[in-house]
């Protein structure tokens, strides 16, 4: 039911809070969830890996993440499995310029 309200599949695992708070879903979802990332992940590293098919289709969606994580102080790294073939150094350039603060690790 929640999900239909918030837009959030973590509510339904933690049970929706918007009716209690008496606001927006749209709010809530938001201001829940930046709540709940501050208290889960401060000071710790969060570690991210994708495919290259899956960082390839959705680079823009992945980077706005880890930036987001990244202004809220948190230690972001970046997994992924991208040859290191001369096609590819464009790429890793652009996610480089883009994810300063982000550790890439290739596996």
């Amino acid at each position: 039911m929640c999900y239909a309200a918030c837009g959030s599949l973590a509510r339904l695992a933690t049970g929706c809070r918007c009716q209690a708070l008496s606001i927006t879903p749209q709010k809530a979802m938001t201001q829940l969830y930046l709540e709940e990332y501050g208290r889960n992940l401060a000071g710790r590293r969060v570690g991210v890996a994708c495919r290259e098919g899956i960082l390839r289709d959705n680079l823009r969606e992945i980077v706005a993440d880890l930036k987001f994580l990244g202004r809220m102080g948190l230690q972001t790294t970046l997994c992924h499995n991208l040859p290191n073939r001369f096609a590819n150094q464009k790429f890793l350039r652009e996610l480089e310029k883009k994810l300063t603060a982000t550790a890439l690790v290739r596996i």
